[in-house]
Formats: structure tokens, C-alpha cells, sequence
């Protein structure tokens, strides 16, 4: 979750826009999902077979696993080898 989908409409209009994959219905990650539009619309997409997902975007992404480790070690434990 958290990925894009591109939101092309029917007719190929609405380029640049990007829909947010907020749930996954279909077995094994795959579809239908569940995508919130721009305008606050959510759908559930059956993506084409030239439709492309795309990652989250830099600020959707979590902290590095590394950061998220470190930070939660108390004090002197991460910087011990």
C-alpha cells in the first residue's frame, strides 16, 4: 500500500495525475485495489496489462529500517561492536 497508479482516464485525459493504492483486495498483493484519487474519490481499479505501479513517493516512504533501528536502541547500545 502506498504505491501509485497513473489516472489516465478513459480517454487518456488526466495525465500527471496519480492515484494512491490504499488497499489490496486480490490474492498474493495483487488486484483489484483500492485507490484514493486526487479529488478525494477512491475506486476500486482493475489495472490494464500496460498499466505501470509506482513506489511511494520520497515523503511517503518510512525512515530507513537502519534510522528506525538505531533511534529506538537506548543510548551506548548501537555504537558497542
Amino acid at each position: 500500500m502506498g504505491d501509485r497508479i497513473p489516472d489516465h482516464g478513459s480517454d487518456g485525459s488526466d495525465r500527471g495525475q496519480l492515484g494512491e493504492i490504499i488497499e489490496v483486495r486480490g490474492a498474493g498483493g495483487g488486484p483489484p485495489y483500492v485507490v484514493r484519487h486526487p479529488n478525494g474519490n477512491q475506486t476500486l481499479v482493475y489495472p490494464g496489462p500496460n498499466c505501470v505501479i509506482l513506489p511511494p513517493s520520497e515523503e511517503q516512504r518510512p525512515a530507513a529500517l537502519s534510522t528506525r533501528l538505531m533511534s529506538a536502541c537506548p543510548p551506548g547500545v548501537a555504537d558497542t561492536a
